[in-house]
C-alpha cells in the first residue's frame, strides 16, 4: 500500500494569496514614503492576525471564509463610488459641475457658494427738516386743529396703522443635475449664519418634474437656541414627514457643519452631524427616479463649501 500523504492545511494553500492581498491594499502613497491611511493599515494588521490564527489552528475553510467576510464588512465603504463632488475652489458654480439658479441670489466665492438674504431693506430714517419745512408742518397742524374745532360733530379719522418694515429674505434655490440611485450618501459642509427672523434651509433630492416634483427633503429650521430637522418625502400628492428631531442647540451659529443624508436599498435613512446620527427613518417604498439635487434657503444666510454625492461601488 503506497504511503498516504496528508493534504496541506487549507490556510497553507491560501496564506500566500492573503498575504498578497494585504500588500496590495496598502496605498501607493505609503509605498512612496507618505503616511498611509489609518483604516488601510488597520485592515492589513487584522488580515495578518487572521492569517496567523488560521495557520496556528488549521482553521477549516468555511470558518476562515466567514471570518474574512466579517473583516471585509467591517472595513467596506458602502458608498465608495463618487457621483459628483464640488468644493467650489474654482470660484464658480456654473461649470464643472454646472449648477442652475432656480430663484433668489447666489454668489460664488472661492471655496463656497453663498446665498445671502435679499429681502426688502429697512426703511431709511428721513433727514431732520430744515426751518422752512418745520414751519410749514406747524402751520398745517394748526390749520387741521381749527378745522376739527369747527366740526365737533365729525369724529377724527383713526390713525393709519404703522407697518414695521420686513426683513424676511426672498426664497432662493439652486439645482445640480445628477442621477441619484436607490442607495445614496449626500454630504454637505454648510454654514448657517444668524439673520433677523427664522433661519430655514433645505436639501432636496427630486425627480426634476415641475408638475409633480417627487423626492426627499431634509429641512433645517432654527429658532432661538434650538434647531429642528425634518426628513420628508414628496409623492406629488403632498409632503409626508418621515421623521423629525429638535436639537437642544442651534445650527445657525456660524459654525461649519458636516451634514450627511444616507439611504440604503431597503429604505433606511440616516442623518448625521459629523459622525453622530441625529435622525433615522424607514421608508420601504421604492425611491423616485431622482435626477437633481437642490439647495434652498428661505431664512438667514447659507454658505455651502462642499457638496458630495456617493453611491455603492459597482461590483465586477
Amino acid at each position: 500500500m503506497p504511503p498516504t500523504t496528508r493534504r496541506p492545511p487549507v490556510i497553507a494553500r491560501h496564506a500566500a494569496a492573503l498575504l498578497l492581498l494585504a500588500a496590495l491594499v496598502q496605498p501607493a502613497a505609503a509605498q512612496e514614503g507618505a503616511p498611509s491611511d489609518p483604516r488601510t493599515q488597520a485592515l492589513v494588521e487584522d488580515l495578518r492576525r487572521v492569517i496567523g490564527d488560521a495557520e496556528a489552528r488549521d482553521v477549516p475553510r468555511d470558518h476562515l471564509l466567514q471570518t474574512l467576510k466579517g473583516l471585509v464588512g467591517r472595513y467596506d465603504e458602502p458608498f465608495a463610488h463618487v457621483l459628483v463632488r464640488d468644493t467650489f475652489q474654482d470660484g464658480t458654480y456654473t461649470s464643472d459641475p454646472a449648477w442652475r439658479v432656480l430663484s433668489g441670489d447666489w454668489q460664488a466665492v472661492a471655496g463656497s457658494v453663498v446665498s445671502p438674504p435679499t429681502g426688502p431693506a429697512l426703511t431709511t430714517p428721513t433727514q431732520p427738516p430744515d426751518d422752512v419745512e418745520a414751519l410749514r408742518e406747524r402751520i398745517g397742524a394748526v390749520t387741521e386743529l381749527v378745522e376739527r374745532l369747527r366740526k365737533k360733530d365729525e369724529p377724527a379719522p383713526p390713525p393709519a396703522p404703522v407697518q414695521a418694515p420686513t426683513t424676511r429674505p426672498a426664497p432662493a434655490a439652486v439645482a445640480l443635475p445628477v442621477a441619484i440611485p436607490q442607495a445614496f450618501r449626500v454630504r454637505l459642509l454648510v454654514t448657517l449664519e444668524d439673520e433677523p427672523g427664522a433661519h430655514a434651509v433645505a436639501l432636496r433630492l427630486t425627480d426634476g418634474d415641475a408638475k409633480r416634483d417627487q423626492g426627499y427633503g431634509l429641512a433645517i429650521e432654527s429658532f432661538g437656541s434650538r434647531s429642528r430637522l425634518v426628513l420628508s418625502r414628496d409623492s406629488g400628492l403632498g409632503e409626508s414627514t418621515l421623521a423629525s428631531q429638535t436639537l437642544p442647540y442651534t445650527l445657525a451659529g456660524g459654525e461649519v457643519r458636516d451634514l450627511v443624508l444616507e439611504r440604503t436599498v431597503d429604505g433606511t435613512f440616516r442623518v448625521l452631524l459629523g459622525e453622530a446620527p441625529v435622525l433615522t427613518a424607514k421608508d420601504p417604498r421604492r425611491a423616485p427616479d431622482l435626477r437633481r439635487l437642490v439647495l434652498e434657503r428661505t431664512g438667514g444666510r447659507l454658505i455651502v463649501s462642499l457638496v458630495e454625492v456617493r453611491a455603492a461601488a459597482v461590483r465586477p
